[in-house]
């Protein structure tokens, strides 16, 4: 009896001990998670963590979280944010998924330069082929469903590709690799790219009008509108991105040639004067690394 009394003794002891320090760091963790003063000290330890820097502003992070600013600095990739209020449903947790019920944002700024990389890639593939895979996708380790998403202003550079946004509203569902836009709209669109990364597509373009030109001014104007979406230079997409039901108040699509003859940069496209040769646009498409495929595409010109 006394040997079973202090082996009953010890277990629940030890149960006690376990279920103490269990209580409390569940306690610990619903408080920087749940309050403003808890959530305030866990982003200043995230910001210990070499890339991450963000100024917190008000809320809890799981609930309403808003930050003054927010920077993540990768070896290829820079993100910033500034002014972002997110109301957060965390009951979607326990599915793995983060539900977002709205997501404002003032500024929003990426910076994607991955073309080194490629070229030294492609000579690593030369060696040992079987040893990288360059054709795999990028997956979250969680899914993210986001009921109402605004950005006042964005600004995206993607190797020599710059497109600038102004007043985007979507719905976004994001699962694994696959990344879901619902019902996109845009006031504004620019894109901004760089001819001689495309030059080959450009010249063929070029051979094709001069050998087929065409009196008809709707043919041509409808080619004018192929050869300046078709110029556009390729662009890997690590990610399965699907459009659907897009819609565009006014779009242009600049060559940085002559952004630099009308002296604006690359962060001024969209505060640029040069006008809106397409108006009210509409697009829905997929895209996975570099093919695009585009199921519908309307929009009106000024050249008709």
């Amino acid at each position: 009896m006394t040997w079973r009394n202090r082996t009953y003794k010890i277990t629940y002891k030890f149960t006690y001990k376990v279920m103490k320090w269990l209580t409390l760091l569940f306690c610990l963790f619903t408080v920087l998670l749940t309050t403003p003063i808890g959530s305030q000290l866990t982003i200043s330890l995230l910001n210990n963590i070499d890339g991450i820097n963000a100024d917190y502003k008000a809320g809890s992070l799981i609930r309403d979280i808003e930050l003054n600013s927010f920077h993540l600095n990768l070896a290829t990739l820079d993100l910033k944010v500034t002014d972002l209020a997110a109301k957060i449903d965390f009951s979607c947790s326990w599915q793995k998924k983060l539900c977002i019920e709205s997501l404002q944002v003032a500024r929003f700024s990426l910076t994607y330069l991955n073309e080194n990389k490629e070229e030294k890639s492609k000579d690593t593939a030369t060696v040992n082929p079987a040893a990288i895979n360059h054709d795999s996708l990028f997956v979250m380790p969680f899914a993210i469903e986001a009921k109402a998403v605004a950005f006042s202003n964005s600004h995206l550079v993607i190797n020599q590709t710059v497109i600038d946004i102004e007043q985007f509203i979507a719905q976004v569902d994001i699962k694994a690799s696959q990344f879901i836009i619902l019902q996109p709209n845009a006031d504004k669109l620019t894109i901004g790219f760089d001819k001689n990364s495309n030059s080959k597509s450009i010249s063929a373009e070029k051979s094709k009008s001069k050998n087929s030109q065409l009196n008809n001014n709707g043919k041509a104007s409808t080619n004018s509108i192929y050869a300046a979406f078709s110029t556009l230079p390729k662009v890997h997409l690590p990610i399965s991105l699907n459009i659907q039901q897009l819609f565009i108040d006014k779009l242009r699509i600049i060559d940085h040639q002559t952004l630099y003859n009308n002296n604006n940069t690359r962060s001024s496209i969209l505060k640029s004067d040069m006008q809106w040769p397409y108006q009210q646009s509409h697009l829905s498409g997929t895209w996975v690394k570099r093919d695009v495929n585009i199921t519908d595409f309307k929009t009106t010109t000024t050249d008709f």
